[in-house]
């Protein structure tokens, strides 16, 4: 049997990071966290889990011996489970929604804060506590994400690398020209900083991990 810190190992290691964050959020156990996460290791695999709540208890119960009647603290676990595969479930739908909405529109999809936030715990537990100024815009984060989906990680201008604190977002404007065309035009937004190698080296902190 995994003792707790190889289990923990495990889900820093083989499970999607905005899985581990949905069940930690979720209040769900360790151990049921790592026995779900052997089979189930993204939010989607988990997400298609089942169709309904009511299959949910029922695969929960059959495959992790998760069992309601049990006890207050077994009752708890699936509700917690349940809570996080609801959550899951939104996530991956409203995932589908963005993909197709950024292809539409030629832009990198909107980053949640699940995913956000996931990774940034998944940093701060191999490379430690980062401050805001540290952190990389939501914007910037978003653009590597694509790059590293589509296989194509280009290095970004200075002006294109922003903090946190700074909005870099990527804004789309359509207009008619004289001939009644449809002209979309897109135009990212620059830092406001003047940035050196040296000076950017704390924005570019947080390493990206797929």
């Amino acid at each position: 049997m995994a003792s707790d810190d190889q289990k923990r190992k495990h889900l820093h290691e083989k499970v999607d990071a905005d899985l581990v964050f949905t069940l930690e959020e979720a209040g769900v156990p360790l151990a049921a966290q790592y026995d779900l996460c052997l089979q189930y290791p993204s939010v989607r695999r988990f997400a298609a889990m089942a169709d309904s709540k009511a299959e949910l208890r029922s695969a929960l119960k059959a495959d992790l011996r998760i069992d309601p009647d049990a006890g207050g603290a077994q009752r708890a676990t699936m509700a917690s489970l349940v809570t996080a595969w609801q959550a899951c479930c939104d996530m991956a739908e409203k995932e589908r929604q963005q993909r197709s909405e950024a292809k539409v529109l030629g832009v990198p999809r909107v980053l949640s804060y699940t995913d956000r936030n996931a990774m940034l715990h998944a940093y701060e537990r191999s490379y430690g506590h980062l401050e805001d100024r540290e952190q990389p815009s939501s914007d910037y984060v978003a653009l590597k994400v694509e790059e590293i989906e589509q296989g194509e990680l280009l290095a970004s201008a200075l002006d294109e690398v922003g903090s946190k604190d700074e909005a870099l977002t990527l804004s789309v404007q359509s207009s008619v020209d004289a001939s009644g065309r449809l002209r979309v035009t897109r135009e990212r937004k620059k830092s406001s900083s003047r940035r050196t190698p040296r000076s950017c080296g704390p924005s570019c902190a947080w390493k990206l991990r797929p």
